[in-house]
């Protein structure tokens, strides 16, 4: 296991955020921390990446990226000089190569010399993403990455995000509102709830190229599955998603209402943008 997470407890003043919360993820697959907003899933990630204190044990990697809600880049420097800060164990000239290539990735290259201030929020966040990816670490934390993009540039930097993940398939733990993301990028998602926060739902997803997509809830208590046919191009996401969306959230809906309000429930789904089609 790469991520072993016993007994993790964690509150603020009076608020119990986690009591004695055990979960496992495993090494090089991507999961998704899925729930409502003030779930405790950026905390997760904080307490993950160690930057907050909890009461329990977490065995994880300690060569971590972070992709953070907000950009935190360094305002003072331009955005090529902000990727290159996390590749200070290289020479100038290589540093500067890795640099152009990751912002080429996410469309950025041509205003390399730019500083944070003169790019919009979007543009700064796929910095975040970039510099995320340009440092070769065994850990990768991402805390709602694609929020601050629009529909389009989203579905180009997701596909990024795919292939650059393809290339060296390193742990990613990423937490979202958004459940076509989710559904998108996940070979397993923990649905988050109620408080002190509990595992909700468990689905594990098997996105691999030319095999069948999988949809699990374990805690369902009679297992429902769901297998689809693949597309027949190598592009596997936008179709097969499109087909078994609905029945998929059906699923995330059935483990959700055992446990949460309708307005959480609700909440949980506002952000599903893919066709149904």
């Amino acid at each position: 296991m790469m991520v072993e997470i016993i007994d993790f407890s964690k509150r603020y003043e009076k608020d119990c955020i986690f009591k004695d919360f055990n979960l496992s993820l495993e090494e090089n697959q991507i999961t998704c921390i899925l729930g409502n907003s003030g779930s405790g899933k950026t905390t997760l990630l904080n307490a993950i990446s160690n930057l907050t204190d909890y009461e329990g044990k977490i065995s994880s990697s300690k060569d971590i990226s972070y992709v953070f809600q907000d950009e935190r880049l360094i305002r003072p420097l331009t955005i090529k000089k902000n990727v290159e800060i996390v590749l200070d164990n290289l020479d100038k000239k290589e540093r500067e190569k890795i640099a152009l290539e990751f912002l080429d990735k996410v469309e950025l290259k041509g205003d390399c010399n730019k500083k944070p201030r003169e790019l919009s929020g979007g543009m700064n966040q796929r910095v975040s993403i970039a510099r995320a990816f340009a440092k070769k670490s065994k850990l990768l934390l991402m805390d709602e990455p694609f929020k601050a993009l629009d529909i389009s540039l989203k579905k180009r930097i997701i596909d990024t995000f795919i292939n650059l993940w393809l290339e060296d398939k390193r742990t990613c733990v990423f937490v979202t509102h958004s459940i076509d993301e989710a559904l998108l990028l996940s070979h397993r998602i923990i649905v988050l709830g109620d408080r002190p926060a509990k595992v909700i739902g468990d689905l594990n997803v098997d996105k691999e190229i030319e095999k069948s997509i999988l949809f699990k809830v374990s805690s369902l208590p009679s297992s429902s599955a769901i297998s689809v046919a693949p597309p027949a191009v190598a592009s596997f996401a936008v179709i097969a998603i499109r087909q078994i969306h609905k029945r998929a959230c059906f699923l995330i809906s059935s483990v959700a209402e055992r446990f949460t309000s309708v307005s959480n429930k609700t909440e949980l789904f506002q952000s599903v943008t893919f066709s149904n089609a």
